[in-house]
């Protein structure tokens, strides 16, 4: 599920763009780029990683003639690391949300979590700002977990902290999710209810797949709950 399946998803992230005055939205596992294509109607730069060559393609594809975007075909952690390097030769003070959605389950790996390299690469980088999609918040709503390990706090917080020991984390409900329906979306600016974007919403038709745990982990205390309604 992408964040902007859910309406008050979206609302939060929004609120927080105007909050820390965020100019660059970073996705890892950017898939076809619906989701991408949407923050690029909201964000002045949005950029997008995507491991696989065939989704990098079509992401390509979708974003068409948008300017304010920017795609790698790279693995997560070894792109965050260069864009942190980056940013601070660039002297940049500005903050960044960066979206961690590169879940994908490769038993070879020792660590089957993508988002705990990723956590690394950002280690020390206090002007970030994360969500982590399909989390498990402990209240219901649908997350990850492999080999019986769920993605949760006890997975992440150590090095979240890492990143920012000050991080005030926020979690959703179940009653805080506003999924769209194929009747909402074409309402929805930055949102063509094209194939790929109907399929979505068809896949996601059950309660565990459209209501998703996130996490959001913030500078400071935050309102979080000024959009959930």
């Amino acid at each position: 599920m992408c964040w902007w399946l859910d309406k008050n998803a979206t609302c939060n992230c929004l609120a927080i763009k105007d909050a820390y005055r965020v100019s660059t939205f970073i996705e890892t596992g950017t898939f076809r780029g619906v989701n991408l294509k949407f923050w690029s109607y909201h964000f002045k730069e949005v950029i997008g990683c995507e491991l696989n060559p065939t989704y990098h393609k079509i992401t390509r594809d979708r974003m068409g003639d948008i300017i304010n975007y920017k795609l790698y075909n790279m693995s997560s952690p070894d792109f965050i690391r260069e864009f942190v390097a980056q940013y601070r030769k660039d002297h940049r003070k500005d903050y960044v949300i960066f979206y961690l959605d590169a879940h994908f389950y490769d038993p070879s790996l020792v660590n089957k979590f993508v988002v705990i390299d990723e956590l690394k690469a950002l280690e020390g980088f206090n002007k970030a700002i994360i969500v982590i999609h399909d989390f498990d918040t402990k209240n219901g709503l649908g997350h990850i977990t492999y080999d019986g390990v769920p993605l949760d706090l006890d997975l992440v917080m150590t090095p979240l902290l890492l990143v920012n020991k000050t991080f005030s984390f926020y979690r959703n409900t179940p009653q805080t999710c506003d999924p769209h329906t194929l009747d909402s979306i074409q309402y929805v600016r930055g949102i063509e209810p094209d194939e790929d974007t109907i399929e979505t919403i068809k896949y996601h038709n059950n309660d565990w797949l459209k209501k998703r745990g996130l996490l959001y982990c913030l500078p400071n205390q935050f309102d979080i709950e000024r959009c959930n309604h």
